[in-house]
């Protein structure tokens, strides 16, 4: 059996020796949509953004994995105290979902990502109010007012 490629490097533990990878296998995307539904990656992306250590937690419990992808990593990890915070792995756990679901390599993902930002170096995730014609004053009511 071939090492996996759809891993994410996680160096907030382990070290040169003993390297730590986050991978979710098929069993472990099935805890996940268990627990936070159907709609699991927008529920959990929604999560870690608003900085949820529960969700973190439980993400990294279910796809932390010994350097081969495949071991679950069952020793070593103090959950109650981890040196890391939730905002510090977001992006690592993410990437290991979004592996897990299209099969593709962390490489492909790490050039799909350096493309679109060559593409557009600075995207703008909210429209431009003024340029879609949009209007700043506030709506009037149908109803007159009760004097």
């Amino acid at each position: 059996m071939s090492d996996p490629t759809n891993k994410v490097p996680f160096p907030y533990l382990g070290d040169a020796n003993n390297p730590v990878v986050l991978r979710y296998r098929t069993a472990d995307l099935i805890m996940l949509e268990q627990k936070y539904g159907q709609q699991f990656t927008t529920e959990i992306t929604n999560r870690l953004i608003g900085n949820s250590s529960e969700c973190m937690v439980f993400c990294l419990r279910s796809g932390l994995k010994q350097a081969d992808g495949r071991k679950p990593l069952n020793k070593g990890v103090d959950y109650d105290d981890l040196p890391f915070g939730v905002q510090d792995v977001t992006q690592e756990i993410i990437d290991a979902i979004a592996l897990a679901i299209t099969g593709r390599s962390y490489a492909q993902l790490v050039e799909d990502r350096r493309e679109a930002a060559d593409r557009d170096p600075d995207p703008d995730p909210l429209p431009d109010l003024e340029m879609a014609g949009s209007s700043i004053e506030p709506s009037r009511s149908d109803t007159p007012a009760v004097s």
